[in-house]
């Protein structure tokens, strides 16, 4: 009872939480790239006490709840089930660095597993854990369409092989196109070699790497290029581009059975997960559709914003009615969009290098708007009132806009560089959104979408922070200027490094080339 109730106090899970981001920040700096001793036994000392709290917390959780059975024994939460794997695997990194024998590359992979921790805390928001759970609950169906998708590329690999095994390689020489004469020394005196490219259909297993690089679009058109030069086992590639063309037929076919049909079940599988467990989390996946409706009915209420009119002015002074004339006049909002398109033209006409004389006129003609749009504020302050002026959304990003833009009028006035708050200018093209119905629906539903796609972002930060750490530990010891792609800006030595080359290969920027310096 006492463990249960040590468990269950929210101090103790701060600590632990608060614990996977020190031991978060420890994962950033553990460079394998470090060669000072005290530095790396400190790192090491650290990390130990922390994997010996998470043992302790393991242990405590097992105690007090049973390991096994029970409805709430502790392998039952998927989240505990990741937490053991974690501390199973610093048990065992402990018990083998025991024995001198062990190889260094082996033990890395077990400190690649620590990378995992920080994906407890998604366990803290229920934005993220929904977007998790919807992802695990997909696991049964996403790995149907993955047996799907698998067997398709090994129908493919296996026809490939038939098809073009030992015809992709290439003579170092491009003079010499056989085997037979690929001897000797070329013109410039270097040995000549018979060459396989990575991507070739040898075998089946090499066969499914390319099939599978090309479902991501990933040099595909030279792969199919060189694929319609084939000549024949043992035989260059012929001069004509077109020699083979029937060869294109082969990826054709399979680009359009699995990049344009199989992996949009992938997604669509996802998608429907994901709204099944909105429902199971809203309660309403057992309601009928009456029930639906009259939900959905309050759910768009709450997100209704009454609109607020501005009133005619009950004083008697002049100016303020004049000015509410004015700003209420149906060419009013007409003459400002109009000033606000010319102002973004205006700005384009500034570029590196112009004439003193375009100089002055872009820039007295940027304090001819920020003056229209200063008296457009100034109007609307005093024809509708300050407590309307504010209520209303546009205008208090109408009245920013105009102070932060008379303050980028002259940087000399200040002393700190005021030069990027001149940008702000052109986000008054959002108020062009106003006058389209279309462009107004699209921001609210983006509006209305934010805390989602923040969760699913936040995720995704998480993920790349995890494979960043195992990326270091496993590849950090590389040595780049013997690779082909991978060189000092593109590496896994340092978590920044790291982190920049995982977001460079989830854009499918040369990616199967980083995949390819890693297998060599």
């Amino acid at each position: 009872m006492f463990i249960a109730q040590v468990l269950d106090h929210r101090y103790f899970d701060d600590f632990i939480y608060n614990l996977i981001g020190l031991n978060s920040i420890l994962l950033m700096i553990d460079y394998p790239i470090i060669t000072d001793a005290y530095t790396n036994n400190t790192l090491d000392f650290i990390g130990t006490v922390i994997s010996i709290i998470f043992v302790v917390e393991a242990g405590l959780k097992i105690v007090a709840k049973g390991f096994v059975l029970g409805p709430d024994s502790y392998l039952k939460d998927s989240w505990n089930i990741l937490d053991f794997l974690i501390v199973l695997s610093a048990i065992l990194s402990w018990i083998l660095t025991a024995y001198s024998s062990i190889n260094l590359a082996f033990m890395r992979g077990f400190r690649a597993l620590r990378a995992l921790r920080p994906l407890r805390i998604i366990s803290k928001d229920e934005g993220m854990k929904t977007v998790i759970n919807s992802l695990l609950r997909a696991i049964p169906n996403l790995f149907t369409v993955s047996i799907i998708y698998l067997f398709t590329i090994l129908v493919f690999a296996i026809l490939g092989v038939q098809l073009f095994s030992g015809e992709m390689s290439s003579c170092s020489d491009d003079s010499i196109s056989t085997k037979a004469e690929c001897v000797g020394f070329d013109s410039d005196g270097n040995p000549r070699e018979w060459v396989t490219p990575f991507n070739n259909f040898n075998n089946v297993f090499f066969g499914m790497i390319t099939l599978f690089e090309l479902t991501t679009f990933e040099n595909w058109n030279n792969t199919i290029v060189l694929l319609t030069q084939t000549q024949g086992v043992d035989l260059g590639p012929a001069k004509d581009p077109n020699g083979r063309p029937i060869a294109a037929l082969f990826f054709i076919g399979y680009l359009f059975i699995s990049a344009f049909f199989e992996i949009n079940l992938f997604v669509s599988v996802i998608v429907d997960k994901f709204n099944e467990e909105i429902k199971r989390r809203q309660g309403s996946e057992n309601f009928t559709d009456e029930q639906k409706e009259w939900v959905k009915m309050q759910r768009l209420m709450l997100h209704v914003n009454l609109k607020t009119r501005p009133t005619k002015p009950r004083s008697n002074s002049r100016l303020r009615l004049l000015a509410y004339k004015l700003v209420q006049h149906r060419f009013f909002d007409k003459f400002i969009m109009f000033t606000i398109v010319l102002n973004t033209l205006f700005l384009f006409m500034d570029y590196e290098g112009n004439t003193v004389y375009l100089q002055k006129t872009v820039k007295y003609g940027n304090i001819a708007f920020i003056s229209i749009f200063g008296i457009e504020a100034i109007l609307k302050f005093v024809g509708h009132g300050p407590q309307y002026y504010f209520l209303d959304t546009w205008n208090r990003f109408d009245f920013l806009i105009v102070v932060l833009s008379l303050i980028a009028i002259d940087e000399d006035i200040f002393k700190f560089k005021i030069t990027a708050l001149r940008i702000v200018r052109v986000a008054r093209l959002l108020k062009l959104v106003k006058s389209s119905k279309g462009l107004k629906n699209l921001l609210k539903a983006l509006w209305l979408s934010l805390k989602s796609i923040v969760s699913v972002a936040t995720i995704l930060f998480i993920v790349f922070f995890s494979f960043a750490v195992a990326g270091m530990q496993i590849f950090g010891n590389m040595d780049v200027t013997v690779t082909s792609t991978m060189n000092g800006d593109a590496n896994f030595q340092t978590f920044y490094l790291a982190l920049t080359t995982l977001f460079r290969c989830t854009t499918g920027e040369s990616w199967n080339l980083i995949m390819h310096d890693c297998y060599d």
